[in-house]
């Protein structure tokens, strides 16, 4: 038979070991004391995957119809206002916000707008973030939005242009405004 002491051996050591540490924070000052504190786990918020509605960067609708002039009173002081062609028939205004670079292209005569031009800072193969920058869709029939040619399956940019004033004709269709009357 074995001694008593030898078979509580085995729980006494445990016992100390697990003891003997916080005995010690009796005898140290406050400051040193070792404290536990529950930490909550938490999560990363998950990545922004789409651009909100609220988040555009250009509002390319309400700049349709105006003039240079008026764009220039809207958006303020253009980076540049350079000619875009030989012939001085056409200028470019260029706007940058938030990386992102608006191109406007107008006649010098009429300062009647052409073509708007967006530039991204970062390509992506989700169209849908430049339409959500611009605040456009594929589906307003008072402008046409076409990509640039991707190529590599990113798209960096796309161009806006004013379509044909279009009104509902009789038979419930979309028509231009020559074709209605």
């Amino acid at each position: 038979m074995r001694p008593l002491c030898t078979s509580l051996l085995p729980l006494w050591v445990l016992g100390t070991t697990l003891l003997l540490p916080s005995c010690g924070d009796a005898e140290r000052p406050p400051s040193e004391q070792t404290s536990y504190v529950a930490v909550p786990s938490v999560r990363p918020a998950p990545p922004r995957t789409t651009v909100d509605s609220a988040s555009y960067v250009f509002d390319i609708p309400s700049l349709i119809g105006l003039t240079a002039d008026q764009i220039k009173t809207k958006l303020g002081k253009p980076l540049s206002d350079e000619q875009g062609s030989i012939n001085d028939q056409m200028k470019t205004l260029i706007y940058q916000r938030r990386g992102y670079k608006l191109f406007i292209d107008y006649e010098v005569r009429s300062r009647r707008l052409l073509k708007f031009y967006l530039e991204s800072p970062h390509p992506t193969t989700e169209y849908q973030y430049l339409l959500n920058a611009a605040n456009v869709t594929q589906h307003d029939k008072r402008y046409k939005v076409e990509p640039s040619d991707p190529g590599d399956g990113l798209y960096r940019d796309i161009y806006i242009t004013a379509g044909p004033e279009r009104v509902v004709d009789s038979s419930g269709n979309w028509v231009p405004v020559e074709q209605a009357q």
